[in-house]
């Protein structure tokens, strides 16, 4: 193999949010399976995430609990999906999903969610002044990303969900209270 050589084109990649509608109840309710959770397994998972989180298949193991919260977002992701790729007739289901407990000082470091096609997060509980989800961020690219200098900084708000495509970085920086997600990552199902 000879050299390979890197080029880039520059496109513009969507962030898409919503606020989920009855988000009130579902966080309450989402907040008491997160307790039954902890008390069955109140170690923390290891990764990107320097807080305490859950199994990355947690919406297995608490099945049936969390079965209408996924397929509420597996709807909201493929109803993105159909308007993003709109000559693929494709659907989508969630890989893995995790809740993510974060006290004041915790954050993640920057990463992505690739080879998944989709990432979320919907955000339960947050502080009064949330840090933001920062996208892209200039000073943490390489060379041979070769990713534009844009970056998007994203202030969570409680009942928001946000979908976008998991190869874009992303990453937390220390938060001041807690700051209580569930975050998921989806992949093709099949492809008609």
């Amino acid at each position: 193999m000879g050299q390979i050589n890197t080029h880039h084109v520059r496109k513009y990649l969507p962030i898409f949010d919503t606020i989920v509608d009855g988000h009130e109840e579902i966080n309450v309710y989402l907040k008491a399976v997160l307790e039954e959770y902890k008390e069955k397994y109140p170690e923390s998972n290891e990764s990107n995430v320097k807080a305490w989180h859950s199994q990355w298949k947690t919406h297995e193991i608490m099945s049936p609990h969390l079965d209408n919260f996924v397929k509420s977002v597996t709807d909201a992701v493929n109803f993105v999906a159909q308007g993003y790729f709109p000559k693929c007739n494709a659907e989508w289901v969630c890989k893995n999903m995790w809740f993510a407990d974060y006290k004041e000082g915790d954050y993640t470091v920057p990463h992505d969610h690739w080879p998944s096609a989709f990432a979320i997060s919907y955000y339960v509980e947050l502080d009064d002044n949330p840090s933001s989800v920062v996208f892209e961020r200039k000073e943490k690219r390489d060379e041979f990303t070769g990713a534009f200098d844009q970056e998007l900084c994203l202030k969570p708000q409680v009942g928001q969900l946000l979908i976008w495509p998991s190869n874009l970085m992303h990453e937390v920086p220390p938060v001041k209270g807690r700051r209580l997600v569930i975050s998921a990552n989806f992949d093709l199902l099949r492809h008609a």
